[in-house]
């Protein structure tokens, strides 16, 4: 947990991506959500981005900062 970086947990913003093609949707690999993106499930352009929006985002961070703070502070032993 220790080495995760921001863009690390900034890459679940968007897990899986479709093109609008042809009046279907193609899988295509995940992109980077835009900074105007709510993420979740948003329309970027002619894509569906689908991932944790930025509020579940926010609160994984604080989890993980959590987490550390026990185990730092000797509450949450590990082995």
């Amino acid at each position: 947990m220790r080495a995760l970086r921001p863009e690390d947990l900034d890459r679940l913003l968007v897990i899986e991506q479709h093109a609008r093609r042809d009046g279907m949707l193609v899988a295509e690999a995940p992109g980077a959500a835009p900074p105007e993106s709510p993420g979740g499930i948003a329309w970027v352009g002619d894509r569906m981005q689908i991932g944790l929006t930025r509020d579940e985002l926010e609160l994984l961070r604080t989890k993980v900062k959590s987490v550390l703070e026990r185990v730092d502070s000797g509450r949450l032993p590990t082995f």
